[in-house]
């Protein structure tokens, strides 16, 4: 039955074009050390790119590394 499938590297991108209209069996090689570099990337195009769900502040302020506090 023919279907879409589809292979996509680590990083998103696409190596070939989709099967749509013959069976068809996909093969790909897999570099293991593309997987862990792929987790430690930032989403850019996925949930957190969105301004309305993900906002970073940094206060570059400087501040001393310690605090006393009376008791």
């Amino acid at each position: 039955m023919p279907g879409r499938q589809r292979d996509h590297l680590p990083h998103g991108r696409n190596p070939g074009w989709p099967s749509v209209r013959r069976e068809d069996i996909l093969y790909a090689d897999l570099n293991r050390d593309d997987l862990t570099k792929a987790k430690l990337d930032f989403d850019v195009i996925g949930h957190y790119a969105r301004p309305d769900v993900f906002n970073l502040t940094v206060n570059t302020a400087p501040r001393p590394s310690v605090q006393f506090q009376n008791q």
